[in-house]
């Protein structure tokens, strides 16, 4: 029964034609009219009972009771309730200033406030020259649950999500609304639900001014969404990760492996200029494990790789150091590492016998390199750079040559060449030296026509020609029309695959001096022995 029923029935004061329009107007109106009306209606604020809420909110009188006495009452019935509340008490103190200001003792107060029902939901004095009282300001702001929040947690490879919002409902758009790169990131789990959030617009007013203003008196409810997801790192980016952070904690070890002593040099004021020097240092396959016993030499690791790299390079350069360089050529790769990829494999896949994890072996051959460009820039400060990749390190060529670029950006006197093409030449003077592995093609004279053709404008500015290539860690001379083909040998030892191969040469590394005009004018080998036992050693 509805309180306008309930009223009629204790007072009869109006007919039944009456009632039947009063109640049809309580169904019509909205929370806030009917909160005011039952307060005029009791006039009594002590008699705000569970019943009047609930019928103000239409709700059982036995369900707003549990949700009190529990303290559990949902966001959107206790905006209602509230709300309810709110237009009772307005209720109340209308009906209390209607009560002083009419001087009847009589019924007439609350009849006149059930005929003032007839034209809208909204009370008015009984005087009407008297003017409405102004409302108490009431702030009523959107609940936070309405509002937009993210929840973000990052464990390890693990992306988790969670997102409140009234606008991110799939899974397409939680990954718009978060950023979220699919191809470093695999769903693993999207769980979406939904809700409803209930609240009344705030009361405001404009500045300077005392009346407050509520935009619209009804309930507003707003869907919200929430998605909870959770991405794993991809497997191949969690293993590059892994890289990564072995190479900052060796990054230490890498500072202190790239500093030079600085060394005595030679007073070379007065000699004769345009000399440069070519170091290439081929085929070193940092990283190669050999044993002893299945090879018949001694132990070869990356130590043992990185002693014979360095003895070389300060060999060669004091073997030198009496002719004043215009320029050092110092070529990298050429099969610098053994493997390519952390499952100790060449470029094509390869397995091959590898002492150490990828990492180790790229930051040592990076911390070498750098160690021996430094050291060449104390005999000559100008240094040029060539990366030649090999058929086991393609792609760790192409990063270190990229890296060293970096490095050595803002340093006018270090230039690298780093350009994918496999094929580098560079000129000078009258000379073009060319550069490339040597595993695509096997006839020498092959390489020496496409030198021509490939770079015929350098062809045409040169007198004097040569095209370095490795390999196969032997050294090879010959001389195509002119053009010097040069197979170059190798100081790695030999591991287990390349001894029972039969594949066995003089472990040595050559240097190539030129004379801008008159082309190479001396070669410089550092030979490094095998340790085996001799006959005299024998006996």
């Amino acid at each position: 029964m509805n309180p306008i029923t309930a009223y009629h029935q204790n007072t009869l004061l109006v007919s039944s034609q009456m009632l039947e329009s009063l109640v049809d107007r309580w169904k019509s109106i909205g929370i806030l009219e009917r909160g005011r009306i039952i307060g005029l209606l009791m006039n009594d604020e002590n008699q705000l009972s569970s019943e009047m809420i609930a019928d103000a909110v239409e709700i059982t009188p036995q369900t707003v009771r549990n949700y009190r006495r529990a303290n559990l009452l949902p966001a959107d019935i206790k905006s209602l309730i509230d709300l309810g509340t709110i237009g009772l008490v307005e209720g109340l103190r209308m009906g209390r200033e209607r009560a002083q200001s009419t001087t009847s003792k009589d019924t007439p107060q609350t009849a006149g406030a059930l005929n003032d029902l007839q034209d809208g939901p909204y009370v008015h004095s009984a005087n009407p020259a008297e003017p409405e009282p102004e409302p108490e300001p009431v702030f009523e702001a959107p609940p936070e649950k309405a509002q937009e929040r993210k929840d973000e947690v990052f464990e390890k490879d693990t992306w988790s999500i969670n997102l409140q919002s009234s606008r991110v409902r799939t899974y397409e758009q939680l990954v718009a609304a978060c950023n979220v790169d699919l191809e470093l990131w695999e769903c693993l789990r999207f769980e979406p639900s939904s809700y409803e959030v209930t609240y009344v617009p705030r009361a405001t007013r404009d500045s300077g001014k005392k009346k407050w203003i509520r935009p619209d008196a009804k309930a507003i409810t707003v869907p919200m969404f929430t998605c909870k997801a959770k991405f794993v790192r991809r497997q191949d980016v969690a293993l590059n990760r892994a890289v990564i952070d072995h190479f900052k904690a060796e990054f230490e070890e890498l500072l202190d492996r790239i500093k030079v002593k600085r060394v005595t040099k030679h007073n070379l004021q007065g000699q004769e200029t345009g000399y440069v020097l070519e170091i290439n240092i081929a085929d070193q396959h940092f990283g190669k494990l050999g044993w002893s016993k299945e090879t018949l030499e001694p132990d070869s690791d990356l130590e043992t790789t990185s002693k014979q790299w360095r003895k070389a390079v300060e060999y060669i350069l004091a073997d030198t150091s009496h002719k004043r360089f215009d320029e050092i050529i110092f070529v990298v790769g050429n099969d610098i590492s053994q493997v390519d990829n952390h499952r100790r494999e060449t470029t094509h896949g390869t397995a091959v016998d590898s002492d150490s994890r990828y990492a180790k072996i790229y930051t040592r051959v990076f911390a070498e390199v750098l160690w021996a460009i430094r050291l060449c820039q104390q005999y000559c400060p100008k240094v040029h750079v060539v990366i030649v990749p090999g058929n086991h390190d393609m792609n760790t060529c192409f990063t270190l040559g990229f890296a060293l670029h970096l490095v050595f950006e803002n340093d006018p006197n270090v230039t690298v060449d780093s350009d994918p093409c496999p094929k580098k030449v560079y000129k000078f003077g009258k000379c073009l030296v060319g550069w490339e592995h040597g595993h695509e093609r096997a006839r020498r004279r092959e390489i020496a026509l496409n030198l021509a053709v490939d770079f015929p404008n350098l062809w045409g500015q040169t007198e004097f020609r040569e095209i370095h290539t490795g390999h196969e860690h032997h050294l090879e001379v010959e001389d195509v029309q002119s053009v010097i083909v040069r197979r170059v040998s190798s100081l790695t030892s030999n591991d287990y695959w390349h001894h029972t191969s039969g594949y066995i040469a003089q472990r040595a590394t050559e240097a190539f001096l030129y004379h801008k005009d008159r082309g190479l004018v001396s070669t410089h080998l550092y030979v490094e022995s095998r340790h085996r036992p001799l006959l005299q050693d024998a006996a």
